[in-house]
């Protein structure tokens, strides 16, 4: 899998998102947007990302 860390989330939920996606998304292009990517997020933010996926 061809992950590149840039998102500003701690290793654990690094960790859930990456089983989830194997789990449920295995082979699948992912991009992730929002405030978590662009690296403007605040620590009273939401989760601050979301996903697309394309098969």
């Amino acid at each position: 899998m061809g992950v590149t860390r840039a998102i500003d989330i701690t290793d654990n939920q690094h960790k859930i998102i990456l089983d989830l996606l194997e789990k449920y998304l295995s082979g699948v292009t992912i991009w992730a947007y929002g405030s978590r990517v662009k690296g403007t997020s605040r620590m009273q933010s939401a989760s601050g990302f979301g996903c697309i996926y394309i098969t």
